[in-house]
């Protein structure tokens, strides 16, 4: 009888096990913190003058790699008329992509943009960025220095 059980319940995990293998493997958007690939969705093709409807964003699907496309989900603002994302790191898989090439796609509610990418250089907009971060996702302004180091926005723009 328990030999029965556990057979059953071996079958029923390699099921299971199977099931979720396939829809990783044919995954297109992320799923919170598991990479996904090219997004699927209605493009819009006109280029960006006003950021503003980014203010209500909590985050952003970010899609870098045209070659090979690999897409994640990261924070977002809009900053003095600017739309920002945010990395954790410079070492993440996606940030390494976006290096390599700045091109990318992403979506803002259920709309995909094509865009460009440039990680933020200047420290006196950083430590506004933190400003601006702290005011929206409560917290951010008591980071250390050694925290926000290694953090990296990245300014996003219309293609």
């Amino acid at each position: 009888m328990i030999k029965q059980v556990l057979k059953g319940i071996a079958i029923l995990l390699a099921l299971t096990v199977g099931t979720l293998f396939v829809f990783y493997l044919n995954r297109s958007d992320p799923w919170g913190q598991i990479p996904g690939k090219r997004l699927a969705g209605e493009e819009i093709t006109e280029s960006i003058e006003d950021w503003s409807f980014t203010q209500q964003a909590r985050g952003v699907t970010i899609e870098v790699r045209p070659s090979a496309p690999y897409s994640v989900n990261i924070s977002s603002l809009f900053h003095d008329g600017a739309f920002y994302g945010l990395a954790t790191s410079i070492e993440n898989r996606w940030m390494q992509f976006l290096i390599q090439d700045p091109n990318i796609r992403f979506r803002v509610e259920d709309e995909l943009y094509p865009g460009r990418a440039t990680v933020v250089e200047d420290p006196q907009l950083v430590e506004d960025l933190f400003e601006t971060l702290s005011q929206k996702y409560r917290g951010g302004a008591d980071r250390t220095p050694e925290q926000k180091a290694r953090y990296r926005f990245i300014l996003i723009g219309s293609r």
